[in-house]
Formats: C-alpha cells, sequence, structure tokens
C-alpha cells in the first residue's frame, strides 16, 4: 500500500479508519511507520527533532500538572475525527475517564483543546490538520510555531475553518479552554 507524505491532488481510493485498524491489526503497519489518516489518506508523519520534541515535553507537563485529574493529556496518540480521520495532534487535552480511552479513541465531543507543534510541518498543520479539526467541531486549537515562537490560538470552528484566531508571543498567556485555573504563559515553553 501507497503512503504518502502530503494529500494527494487527485482522488485516490480512500480507506476508512475501520480499514486502517484492520491493516494495522494484520501486521501491515507498526508503530515504526509513523503514519496517520487524514481524509481517508495515509499519510507519513514528519520526522521529530528535539526542539519539537522539547516543545511537546514542556506542554505535557505543564499541562499536566495544572489540570491534575480533571482531564487527560495524551502525546501523540490517535483520536479518531470521523470515519475516514485519525490524527495524531502533538497533544490532545481529552475529557477524563476513568478507562482511560482503553476501548477506543477519544472522538471530537471528548476533546476539549489540540495542540500542534510546527517547525517543518507548518503548513501541513495549516492547510490540513486545522481545518479537519474546525468541521470536528472541536473547540480550540493551539499552533505552536517554533520558527517564529510564537502560539496561534484558533476558537470558534464553523465548517472546515475558525472563526477566530489570535497571535499569541513573548509575555502573552494562554488559557485553557474549560478550566481558567489553567494558565500558560508563551515564555514556559522554553524556547
Amino acid at each position: 500500500m501507497a503512503v504518502l507524505t502530503t494529500p494527494p491532488e487527485l482522488p485516490l481510493a480512500r480507506i476508512s479508519c475501520e480499514k486502517y485498524h484492520a491493516l494495522i491489526r494484520s501486521g501491515a503497519f507498526t508503530e515504526d511507520d509513523r503514519l496517520e489518516l487524514i481524509n481517508g489518506y495515509l499519510i507519513q508523519k514528519m520526522s521529530i527533532g528535539p526542539n519539537h520534541a522539547g516543545a511537546v515535553k514542556a506542554l505535557n507537563f505543564l499541562l499536566s500538572r495544572r489540570l491534575g485529574d480533571r482531564a487527560i493529556v495524551a502525546v501523540q496518540d490517535p483520536v479518531t475525527i470521523n470515519e475516514y480521520s485519525e490524527p495524531e495532534p502533538d497533544i490532545v487535552v481529552v475529557r477524563f475517564r476513568e478507562d482511560f480511552y482503553r476501548e477506543k479513541h477519544p472522538t471530537p465531543s471528548d476533546i476539549l483543546l489540540v495542540v500542534e507543534v510546527a517547525d517543518s510541518s507548518l503548513s501541513y498543520d495549516l492547510n490540513a490538520k486545522i481545518p479537519l479539526y474546525a468541521a470536528a467541531d472541536i473547540p480550540e486549537v493551539w499552533l505552536v510555531n517554533l520558527v517564529t515562537r510564537q502560539i496561534t490560538v484558533f476558537t470558534r470552528p464553523d465548517g472546515a475553518a475558525y472563526t477566530q484566531s489570535r497571535l499569541c508571543k513573548s509575555g502573552d498567556s494562554l488559557t485553557m479552554p474549560g478550566f481558567p485555573d489553567v494558565i500558560v504563559k508563551v515564555d514556559e515553553l522554553g524556547w
């Protein structure tokens, strides 16, 4: 099966999440393949450099400590957006469940926040993943731009777009949706 690095311009045969899971169970793919399913296409994920990994670790540390047991912070875990999309955001904050989503991946109704960290993947995140999250009515997405050291906060999803965005830079703070006491300062990422 062909693996794409970017979505095709011409339609190809799409696969569903169900078929994707069947392929994983059959051994066609392993964790080392670094794939995610976007709009029915298998997309090869970019390699993660130390700066990217460090930003993800910092956010995981900050959000996990500040949320405690009120929500679950997941790192690069799949979320099932719809029948044809199962991205693996860098960070996703989901509603707390005692089973920790062992039976099925979180779905849009479980998701409180998605965070994508971008350096070389900025265009892909903006053009493929952010619209996917908006179409799924995910209330808030943070796009961490490692090049500019800024975070864009996307809110108010309407169709395949967010109707509001706010650029946060050094000195600014972000509040976790649904938890006004959970504040992350841009400078805490340790750029």
